[in-house]
């Protein structure tokens, strides 16, 4: 079959779980049989100046957490915050939109708000004509997700969906799709002989922890959070 076009999918590596999300897209789109081209672009990496995924993920809890924290509990500051930020965007970030313009992909996938921002701009001043899809990698959606020039917001569950609803978007625009893994975790396995390979017991409940950032400052309240729950998971009967 013929190909579908170039796709970008666009993320940015602040942790990893935008990235492994973005992968996974990636891996997913590039296996079809009608296969597009796909291209995988961390928008940090066009940065000026360099930017470290790792140090931003500091943002999360150092003296900017509270706008942070404002952008999820109110849209009108990720608006605000938006606007703020987009002429600064585009001196930062024009490596990334000269990436795309020499692309020309049919759509851009964004894993991460900023890539979404930048992608979204573009196409809301007539100065693009692809597609762009937002694709979020936590189980909520924080205001500063753009709306203007977006054909597709896919989110992981109704609760999501309906926050974008209250926000003014389309019902047509919104998928409840869930958040993006990578293949491996729809493959199937030989159950017994996985348990062996990790010396875990048949007979009892396995239970799977995951975070998405390589540095512990940002996630210390999630990890004092396990050092909770697993203990008392582990009490529970099998």
């Amino acid at each position: 079959m013929p190909s579908t076009g170039t796709i970008a999918v666009a993320y940015a590596g602040i942790g990893s779980g935008h990235r492994t999300c973005a992968e996974g897209i990636a891996a997913e789109l590039a296996g079809r049989d009608d296969a597009p081209r796909v291209e995988l672009l961390d928008i940090l990496d066009y940065a000026k100046p360099q930017l470290s995924g790792n140090r931003l993920t500091s943002t999360f809890t150092g003296p900017t957490a509270g706008i942070y924290d404002a952008m999820w509990g109110s849209p009108a500051w990720g608006s605000l915050s938006r606007a703020v930020s987009g002429p600064l965007y585009d001196l930062m970030f024009a490596g990334f939109m000269r990436a795309l313009d020499e692309l020309q992909p049919k759509v851009v996938v964004c894993t991460h708000a900023a890539a979404a921002v930048m992608a979204s701009r573009a196409k809301v001043r007539g100065r693009a004509t692809w597609d762009v899809v937002n694709v979020t990698t936590d189980f909520g959606v924080h205001g500063y997700w753009p709306r203007d020039g977006v054909s597709l917001f896919c989110v992981a569950d109704e609760i999501s969906a309906e926050v974008l609803l209250q926000r003014g978007f389309e019902e047509s625009t919104i998928a409840v799709t869930g958040i993006p893994v990578r293949r491996q975790f729809a493959v199937e396995y030989d159950k017994a002989a996985s348990l062996d390979h990790f010396g875990l017991q048949p007979d009892k409940r396995t239970v799977l922890a995951l975070a998405g950032a390589s540095l512990p400052g940002p996630y210390k309240r999630f990890k004092e959070s396990l050092a909770v729950a697993l203990p008392a998971i582990a009490s529970l009967p099998n």
